[in-house]
């Protein structure tokens, strides 16, 4: 057995010496600071404000185009769609699971704030660079009006179509095919726009709005910027953000629609705009789905050092 050994020995040193050399590679070292400087480099603004601009088209698309789909399934051609548990809920939950999808998706490229109020409370904690922040509200804003357009696209005929087996001419006398349902208008039920009921005082509205506003705002910063909870969660800090924008909506839908997000707001209202119709409510619509959300970024982004006991959330502790 020895001498067995030492001719395996003897054949592997004979096949290592004709062997050819293995050639080296001179690899650079990286810095810490050097890759986290490349991580943040990539992707470039105009992609991450693209992909802001895309993730609110089909946040509205999502949650207005679900509006109107559960105001139109109870329709059963009364004079008007009484509002129910089975109109409330399925809304809710398309907004909720809406930005828990495209934020869990759109992290890694432009952070997910599909929000305005979200982006400026990121500015205020110095957790988004100001000129990333404004360009990443313009196209907010511009990706809601596409989205609410994509709505009006699909469902534009729906106004038009009385359901089957109805007899309109008792529900809505003198009417004739192509005339407009006046339960459904035109556009469908308003293409999902906000709007302050009746009965709600604007103080009202303005504090919901506010507080909803709120919740949601406060949620990204404990699950997503401070560092502590995000190194723990990572990818899952899209599911409280999306359960917050939901538990908002389950309050929020009766009195006004449930804003919490300018941009959101401002889509269905142009398209309502371009079909005569006028949903801005004046002054009201202003305080209570602009002025108010705003209002929510500034102060939760100003107390949240308070939170934090700095600028910025404290490193997380490694053991």
């Amino acid at each position: 057995m020895a001498s067995a050994d030492v001719i395996d020995a003897d054949l592997s040193m004979d096949q290592m010496e004709g062997a050819k050399p293995v050639p080296e590679f001179d690899i650079p070292s990286v810095t810490k600071e050097e890759m986290k400087v490349a991580d943040n480099s990539a992707p470039n603004l105009t992609r991450r404000a693209a992909a802001e601009f895309f993730a609110m088209a089909m946040f509205v698309w999502v949650g207005t185009g679900t509006a109107v789909s559960a105001n139109h399934a109870q329709y059963n051609g009364e004079s008007e769609v009484a509002f129910s548990s089975t109109i409330l809920l399925p809304i809710a939950m398309a907004f909720g699971f809406g930005i828990t999808v495209l934020a869990g998706n759109l992290g890694a490229y432009s952070g997910g704030h599909v929000n305005p109020a979200v982006t400026l409370a990121l500015m205020i904690t110095q957790a988004c660079p100001v000129l990333d922040g404004l360009v990443y509200i313009a196209c907010q804003f511009a990706g809601a009006v596409l989205g609410s357009a994509m709505v009006w696209g699909c469902v534009s005929q729906a106004s038009f179509v009385p359901a089957a087996g109805l007899d309109m001419e008792s529900i809505q006398p003198g009417y004739q095919e192509g005339d407009v349902i006046e339960a459904i208008g035109y556009p469908p039920f308003g293409l999902g726009a906000d709007h302050v009921n009746d009965w709600v005082h604007i103080g009202n509205a303005f504090l919901l709005e506010f507080l909803g506003t709120a919740l949601l705002i406060g949620t990204v910063m404990m699950s997503a910027v401070d560092k502590r909870t995000y190194t723990t969660s990572g990818m899952l800090a899209a599911w409280p953000i999306g359960f917050s924008v939901m538990l908002s909506h389950l309050v929020l839908i009766p009195f006004t629609g449930c804003g919490i997000n300018p941009a959101r707001s401002f889509g269905p209202a142009v398209m309502n705009s371009i079909a005569g119709n006028n949903v801005w409510q004046g002054f009201d619509g202003l305080f209570a789905f602009y002025i108010a959300p705003f209002s929510a970024s500034i102060v939760v982004g100003g107390i949240m050092p308070l939170f934090w006991g700095g600028k910025t959330p404290p490193a997380p502790k490694m053991d």
